[in-house]
């Protein structure tokens, strides 16, 4: 009894009869090396995405500043680092950069501070531009 095969659509799916390697060869049964180990991983999947943390410098969306003091930061998904002495309610409701441009809203008003959006922060805001095509 063998493998008799590994299914193209999902590396993870073994198909046929399985044996415990000890019972093939007891002295292939080994801990496999970190070089190994990676060399598998790149050959079940050779193409990995690798994103970026939410909370990575690319995906900062706006900085809140108090007398020209960054106190509060808010990334594009919509997660905030506030100080411990904030004690202000932060919207819960939508997401992405929504959801960001609403808690760096509420983190300036609470904290009297300035918002300064990064070049990443898109200035697209449906409802503004809504508001504006109905005003015409």
């Amino acid at each position: 009894m063998s493998v008799s095969g590994i299914s193209n659509h999902n590396a993870y799916i073994v198909t046929g009869d399985v044996r415990l390697l000890t019972e093939i060869s007891p002295s292939a049964a080994r801990k496999l090396s970190p070089s190994e180990i990676a060399a598998l991983d790149a050959r079940i999947n050779p193409n990995p995405e690798v994103k970026p943390a939410d909370n990575s410098p690319e995906n900062l969306y706006a900085e809140i500043t108090v007398g020209g003091k960054v106190v509060a930061k808010v990334w594009s998904t919509g997660i905030a680092q506030v100080p411990n002495s904030y004690s202000g309610e932060l919207s819960m409701s939508g997401g992405g950069e929504s959801l960001a441009r609403k808690r760096a809203e509420q983190i300036a008003e609470t904290l009297g501070g300035r918002i300064n959006y990064t070049q990443n922060a898109s200035s697209y805001s449906f409802s503004e531009s809504l508001e504006r095509l109905l005003s015409t």
